[in-house]
């Protein structure tokens, strides 16, 4: 089973190979580096800002990385709802080919199982599975 950072590196170095601009927010609220290490600049509005802002084909992706388990927080779902349709994603290791996939390619046609426009209008209104 692939962990949440292996999906990450793996995006990132896909990225980086196809020449695809990607940035990472390891913790949105901690991205000044002072003296070689981060620290917290307690930007509130910053909170549960996605994991990978990535500008792919037909413009840009945002990406929650989770674990198999892991479980948005109310700040991620704020923010993900916040996004344009089809444009937000919830990624987990299984989602690693889906996700290179809609890197490369954009959103596919129909109903995508981590698309956050899709999983809410086609589920029960949750995060997608």
């Amino acid at each position: 089973m692939i962990t949440e950072r292996e999906l990450q590196n793996t995006l990132l170095e896909t990225c980086d190979a196809l020449g695809i601009r990607a940035f990472h927010v390891h913790d949105s609220r901690r991205q000044v580096r002072k003296d070689g290490r981060l620290q917290l600049v307690g930007d509130a509005r910053a909170s549960g800002y996605p994991d990978l802002t990535i500008i792919a084909q037909g413009g840009a992706i945002w990406a929650e990385l989770k674990s198999e388990k892991g479980k948005l927080n109310p700040d991620q779902v704020e923010w993900l709802e916040s996004l344009p349709p089809h444009r937000a994603h919830v990624w987990r290791g299984r989602d690693l080919d889906l996700a290179i996939d809609i890197i490369r390619r954009g959103h596919p046609p129909g109903n995508c199982p981590t698309c956050w426009t899709c999983s809410r209008e086609n589920h029960d209104g949750g995060e997608p599975t």
